[in-house]
């Protein structure tokens, strides 16, 4: 084939072309939306996934858990604490009870050894049960029920208020005291067992029994 040089020129023309216009662009619309792929969708997703409310759940049901742990650990201490006192409580009680049934037991002996005289002086030294009193009802005053409405001597802890009962001085003693009963016992100021050796003196006097502090 002979090719002159308008030939060359068109070839040399096309060529350029071809070149220039592989590969060829695919005309896309401005307005069209952009295809994406359901994989860079997930994986877009995933990226910007953010767990807040996952958390913020978790979070709280932790939160309750360990708040309900501290309630049930207080309860525990509460009751461990409240059981201890009340050991401590009873053996101490217990204590004062037995050194209170001792005390009965000596001012029963001290006043039969009055029985016998009009007017005589006795004398003893008490420094047990601490903190209790040593009371007497007699007259026309209220008894304990241990007296079966009786002149009687008492020690038992004292009821600093008594309120809107007015016997409760006399249930304390029927309840958690030793009583004894003797008609000879007169009225007198109650006397508190301090710890400390206290000579009391026990006097006979018009018939009637005193106790009183040295």
């Amino acid at each position: 084939m002979i090719f002159n040089k308008s030939n060359k020129n068109f070839l040399k023309f096309s060529f350029c072309t071809f070149r220039l216009e592989f590969p060829p662009a695919r005309p896309q619309s401005p307005s069209a939306p952009a295809k994406v792929s359901s994989r860079n969708f997930e994986i877009s997703n995933s990226r910007n996934f953010k767990p807040k409310k996952f958390f913020n759940d978790k979070r709280g049901f932790l939160l309750a858990e360990e708040t309900i742990k501290i309630l049930i650990a207080l309860v525990a201490l509460i009751f461990l604490i409240y059981f201890l006192v009340s050991i401590y409580s009873a053996k101490v009680n217990g204590e004062k009870l037995k050194y209170a049934e001792d005390l009965i037991e000596r001012f029963r002996v001290e006043f039969n050894a009055l029985s016998n005289v009009s007017d005589g002086e006795k004398e003893i030294g008490v420094f047990n049960p601490k903190g209790w009193y040593v009371f007497s009802f007699s007259g026309d005053a209220l008894k304990p029920n241990s007296c079966a409405n009786k002149n009687c001597l008492c020690v038992c802890d004292n009821v600093l208020w008594e309120g809107f009962k007015k016997d409760r001085q006399q249930n304390e003693c029927s309840e958690k005291g030793v009583c004894l009963i003797w008609e000879d016992i007169g009225e007198f100021s109650e006397v508190k067992i301090t710890g400390d050796l206290k000579i009391l003196n026990i006097i006979k006097t018009g018939g009637k029994i005193y106790i009183f502090e040295k």
